[in-house]
Protein backbone atom coordinates (compact mmCIF):
# COMPACT_ATOMS: atom_id res chain seq x y z
CA UNK A 1 0.00 0.00 0.00
CA UNK A 2 1.19 3.50 -0.41
CA UNK A 3 2.10 6.35 2.43
CA UNK A 4 -1.59 7.88 1.49
CA UNK A 5 -3.64 4.85 1.87
CA UNK A 6 -2.13 3.71 5.38
CA UNK A 7 -2.19 6.83 6.87
CA UNK A 8 -5.66 7.74 8.21
CA UNK A 9 -5.75 3.75 9.48
CA UNK A 10 -2.88 4.70 11.61
CA UNK A 11 -4.49 8.37 12.83
CA UNK A 12 -8.21 6.83 13.04
CA UNK A 13 -6.41 3.68 15.52
CA UNK A 14 -4.56 6.29 17.43
CA UNK A 15 -7.39 7.87 18.36
CA UNK A 16 -9.64 4.99 19.44
CA UNK A 17 -6.31 3.86 21.34
CA UNK A 18 -6.27 7.40 23.19
CA UNK A 19 -10.43 6.64 23.89
CA UNK A 20 -9.49 3.14 24.96
CA UNK A 21 -7.58 3.63 27.17
CA UNK A 22 -9.32 6.43 28.94
CA UNK A 23 -12.56 4.22 28.93
CA UNK A 24 -10.99 1.40 31.01
CA UNK A 25 -9.08 4.05 33.05
CA UNK A 26 -10.39 3.08 36.88
CA UNK A 27 -12.59 5.61 38.33
CA UNK A 28 -13.60 5.15 42.09
CA UNK A 29 -16.97 3.25 42.37
CA UNK A 30 -18.74 6.57 43.17
CA UNK A 31 -17.39 8.36 40.41
CA UNK A 32 -18.18 5.95 37.30
CA UNK A 33 -20.98 7.81 36.13
CA UNK A 34 -18.95 11.14 34.74
CA UNK A 35 -17.28 8.97 32.58
CA UNK A 36 -18.42 9.92 29.17
CA UNK A 37 -18.74 7.54 26.44
CA UNK A 38 -15.74 8.32 24.63
CA UNK A 39 -15.43 5.64 22.38
CA UNK A 40 -18.88 6.13 20.89
CA UNK A 41 -18.34 9.78 20.75
CA UNK A 42 -14.91 9.07 18.49
CA UNK A 43 -16.85 6.30 16.59
CA UNK A 44 -19.20 8.39 15.59
CA UNK A 45 -17.16 11.33 14.45
CA UNK A 46 -14.94 9.01 12.18
CA UNK A 47 -18.27 7.24 10.66
CA UNK A 48 -19.22 10.88 9.86
CA UNK A 49 -15.69 12.07 8.27
CA UNK A 50 -14.14 9.27 7.25
CA UNK A 51 -16.40 6.55 6.29
CA UNK A 52 -14.35 4.98 3.70
CA UNK A 53 -11.96 4.07 6.84
CA UNK A 54 -14.00 3.72 9.70
CA UNK A 55 -17.84 1.73 9.31
CA UNK A 56 -19.59 -1.11 10.99
CA UNK A 57 -16.85 -3.80 10.89
CA UNK A 58 -14.69 -1.35 12.93
CA UNK A 59 -17.38 -0.28 15.68
CA UNK A 60 -17.85 -4.19 16.04
CA UNK A 61 -13.67 -4.74 16.54
CA UNK A 62 -13.24 -1.83 18.67
CA UNK A 63 -16.60 -3.23 20.77
CA UNK A 64 -14.83 -6.56 21.20
CA UNK A 65 -11.67 -5.18 22.37
CA UNK A 66 -13.66 -3.18 24.90
CA UNK A 67 -15.51 -6.34 25.99
CA UNK A 68 -12.12 -7.98 26.33
CA UNK A 69 -10.55 -5.24 28.18
CA UNK A 70 -13.40 -4.27 30.94
CA UNK A 71 -14.86 -7.81 31.40
CA UNK A 72 -18.08 -7.31 30.05
CA UNK A 73 -20.44 -9.43 28.27
CA UNK A 74 -18.56 -10.77 25.21
CA UNK A 75 -19.46 -8.90 22.16
CA UNK A 76 -22.21 -7.29 23.97
CA UNK A 77 -20.38 -3.72 23.36
CA UNK A 78 -19.28 -4.57 19.88
CA UNK A 79 -22.60 -5.01 18.82
CA UNK A 80 -24.05 -1.70 20.36
CA UNK A 81 -20.98 0.24 18.76
CA UNK A 82 -21.51 -1.74 15.48
CA UNK A 83 -25.41 -0.62 15.51
CA UNK A 84 -24.37 2.79 16.53
CA UNK A 85 -22.13 3.11 13.50
CA UNK A 86 -24.83 1.64 11.04
CA UNK A 87 -27.23 4.47 12.01
CA UNK A 88 -24.41 6.61 11.36
CA UNK A 89 -23.55 5.70 8.19
CA UNK A 90 -27.44 6.06 6.95
CA UNK A 91 -27.47 8.96 8.79
CA UNK A 92 -23.56 10.58 7.42
CA UNK A 93 -24.77 12.39 4.34
CA UNK A 94 -27.33 14.50 6.22
CA UNK A 95 -25.08 14.96 9.31
CA UNK A 96 -22.11 16.68 6.89
CA UNK A 97 -24.56 19.33 5.88
CA UNK A 98 -26.03 20.10 9.18
CA UNK A 99 -25.61 22.88 11.18
CA UNK A 100 -23.51 22.04 14.33
CA UNK A 101 -26.41 22.65 16.67
CA UNK A 102 -28.30 20.00 14.40
CA UNK A 103 -25.49 17.62 15.04
CA UNK A 104 -25.38 18.32 18.30
CA UNK A 105 -28.88 16.90 18.24
CA UNK A 106 -28.19 13.59 16.36
CA UNK A 107 -25.44 12.90 18.77
CA UNK A 108 -27.64 13.25 21.43
CA UNK A 109 -30.13 10.59 19.77
CA UNK A 110 -27.49 8.02 19.34
CA UNK A 111 -25.73 8.32 22.62
CA UNK A 112 -29.20 7.74 24.26
CA UNK A 113 -29.73 5.05 22.18
CA UNK A 114 -26.42 3.33 22.69
CA UNK A 115 -26.93 3.43 26.30
CA UNK A 116 -30.55 2.40 26.05
CA UNK A 117 -29.21 -0.97 23.95
CA UNK A 118 -26.61 -1.38 26.13
CA UNK A 119 -29.29 -1.48 29.00
CA UNK A 120 -31.74 -3.34 26.97
CA UNK A 121 -28.42 -6.59 26.37
CA UNK A 122 -27.53 -6.19 29.90
CA UNK A 123 -31.29 -7.15 30.94
CA UNK A 124 -31.18 -9.33 28.09
CA UNK A 125 -28.65 -11.14 29.53
CA UNK A 126 -29.76 -10.92 33.11
CA UNK A 127 -28.38 -8.53 35.04
CA UNK A 128 -30.51 -7.47 37.62
CA UNK A 129 -28.84 -3.90 38.63
CA UNK A 130 -31.28 -1.26 39.12
CA UNK A 131 -31.02 1.55 37.20
CA UNK A 132 -31.56 5.24 38.01
CA UNK A 133 -30.33 8.47 36.84
CA UNK A 134 -27.18 8.37 37.74
CA UNK A 135 -27.48 5.27 34.67
CA UNK A 136 -28.03 8.24 32.26
CA UNK A 137 -25.85 10.43 33.51
CA UNK A 138 -23.05 9.18 31.66
CA UNK A 139 -24.70 9.60 28.43
CA UNK A 140 -25.35 13.49 29.60
CA UNK A 141 -21.97 14.14 30.24
CA UNK A 142 -21.19 12.75 27.23
CA UNK A 143 -23.32 15.10 25.35
CA UNK A 144 -21.71 17.71 27.15
CA UNK A 145 -18.21 16.48 25.81
CA UNK A 146 -19.25 16.19 21.73
CA UNK A 147 -18.09 19.57 21.36
CA UNK A 148 -14.87 19.67 23.00
CA UNK A 149 -14.03 16.29 21.55
CA UNK A 150 -15.60 17.23 17.78
CA UNK A 151 -12.93 20.17 17.61
CA UNK A 152 -9.86 18.42 18.82
CA UNK A 153 -10.97 15.82 16.39
CA UNK A 154 -11.24 18.09 13.68
CA UNK A 155 -7.84 20.20 14.23
CA UNK A 156 -6.11 16.48 14.64
CA UNK A 157 -7.61 15.68 11.37
CA UNK A 158 -6.67 18.85 9.59
CA UNK A 159 -3.58 18.93 10.92
CA UNK A 160 -2.69 15.59 9.35
CA UNK A 161 -4.63 16.69 6.31
CA UNK A 162 -6.82 13.61 6.47
CA UNK A 163 -10.23 15.42 4.33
Amino acid sequence: MERKKIKPYFAVCFTFLIASVITIFPLSSNLWWLKPHWLTLVLIYWVIFLPNVIGVIAGFFVGILIDLLKGTPFGSTGLVLAFIAFLTIMLRMRLRQFRFWQQFAVVIFLVGLEQLLYLWLQLALGSSSVVGMKYWSSAGISIIMWPILFLLLRSYQRRLKLL
